[in-house]
């Protein structure tokens, strides 16, 4: 009794010191005090550049480039789409798990229609793996052969640029009005070299990107990966009706819904219970009596099991039904953007053919001394910007051709070359 007492004593005292100590707290329910910031006038946002060095105005690239020289490592667009497949984020794993059959009790047998199910449902799920990180490392691929052509270009805009601030400061100096005011160069000037280290940080950002979608942890930091291959744009027009086709033959993830579809059974209704709830999360709880599955006679399928059957069954027709209609759009949508990037692409390189043209004339006008060197210059610049046009779309044409081949499944299979259904004309 007395050790009793003892801990009521304390007990009081340490409920008697934590109330004095929370006199110092507010209480949970007391209002929380109001916040207001004072007043001010609005201001301006502007950046203040204290610690950058003021630039000469006619300075090379490289003597201001941040970039060191890098090595180049050739890489064509089926190497990059064989070892990005190969290095899938998780096919790998699902390979691993599909050809491997792990010693424990949950899993199903592999020569049960579950086990057989499951199998399935890991290979095309590796597939699908596969074929989006394909489609990812081509696309980045392409983005970084374009930052590359635009790095060239914007090195010959930046040389055109100083060689006319160089020609307008000798005018000044001979007391001789130039054509155009040197600030006009030096700020044409200043931005072709910010664009210039922006497109580099760019082609090092992909570079990184795609080392480590291809696997290749041996490259050092400025080995930058190179496609030796010309681009050419075709005109052949795509026959899309027969790019569908392909798309809802070839797609993994279509495969695998078929695949259940045409699984599905009592056996198998765990596995597809798991597969509904990892696409949608309040689908796939079990519907079974317990008991009633417990005492049904042995190949019998319970009412409540063949309902379930049923239920499951509507789900997945419906759920493929969906997935057909959005690769067909996807498909579609692929085909219009080759299409319609094809022709771009010849347009602009018509505007390059009729810049090319008016330089070469502006270069025999200089000759005979009826062209300034600022009118030589300006349309020098023009032609650059046009090329750069045929660049950017041109790529853009090869990049919506990856997505065709990614919508319709082609890039899962990495040895078998993708392939685009032709038509006669368009």
């Amino acid at each position: 009794m007395r050790r009793r007492s003892g801990w009521r004593w304390l007990s009081a005292a340490g409920f008697s010191w934590i109330l004095a100590g929370c006199t110092q707290i507010p209480a949970i329910h007391s209002p929380r005090p109001m916040i207001v910031p004072p007043e001010v006038p609005r201001g301006r946002v502007e950046a203040q550049i204290q610690f950058l060095p003021s630039a000469p105005p006619n300075v090379a690239t490289a003597a201001t480039d941040p970039f060191p020289p890098a090595t180049y490592r050739a890489m064509t667009a089926a190497e990059v789409r064989l070892l990005a497949a190969t290095h899938a984020p998780g096919a790998r794993l699902h390979d691993l798990e599909a050809t491997g059959r792990p010693n424990h009790s949950t899993f199903p047998t592999p020569s049960t229609p579950a086990g057989q199910l499951r199998r399935a449902i890991l290979i095309q799920t590796a597939r699908e793996m596969q074929n989006r990180a394909a489609g990812a490392a081509l696309e980045a691929f392409y983005r970084l052969a374009h930052a590359e052509g635009q790095s060239d270009l914007l090195d010959e805009t930046i040389a055109q640029l100083d060689r006319a601030i160089t020609d307008t400061r000798e005018m000044l100096g001979q007391q001789l009005k130039p054509p155009v005011d040197v600030e006009v160069w030096l700020r044409q000037l200043h931005q072709s070299q910010g664009d210039r280290l922006k497109v580099q940080l760019t082609i090092d950002e992909l570079n990184s990107q795609l080392r480590r979608m291809l696997g290749l942890t041996a490259c050092r930091e400025r080995e930058r990966l190179w496609n030796p291959e010309d681009y050419s744009v075709s005109d052949e027009a795509i026959d899309p009706d027969a790019a569908i086709q392909l798309a809802l033959r070839e797609r993994p993830d279509l495969i695998l819904l078929r695949t259940i579809l045409a699984s599905l059974s009592p056996q198998t209704l765990p596995l597809i219970r798991e597969q509904l709830r990892a696409a949608y999360p309040l689908l796939g709880e079990k519907r079974s009596g317990g008991l009633e599955l417990l005492l049904a006679p042995r190949g019998a399928a319970p009412s409540t099991r063949g309902a379930e059957v049923e239920l499951r069954r509507r789900q997945l027709f419906d759920w493929l039904t969906q997935r057909e209609a959005a690769v067909v759009e996807e498909v579609r949508q692929a085909v219009a953007a080759m299409r319609y990037h094809g022709r771009v692409t010849a347009l602009a390189w018509q505007r390059e053919r009729s810049y090319r043209q008016a330089l070469q004339d502006a270069q025999i006008r200089r000759q005979q001394g009826l062209a300034s060197f600022a009118e030589l210059t300006q349309k020098h610049l023009d032609w650059l910007k046009a090329r750069s046009d045929v660049m950017q779309e041109t790529i853009a044409w090869y990049i919506a051709r990856v997505r065709l081949w990614q919508a319709q499944g082609q890039l899962a299979s990495p040895c078998v070359p993708p392939t685009v259904p032709l038509a006669g004309a368009w």
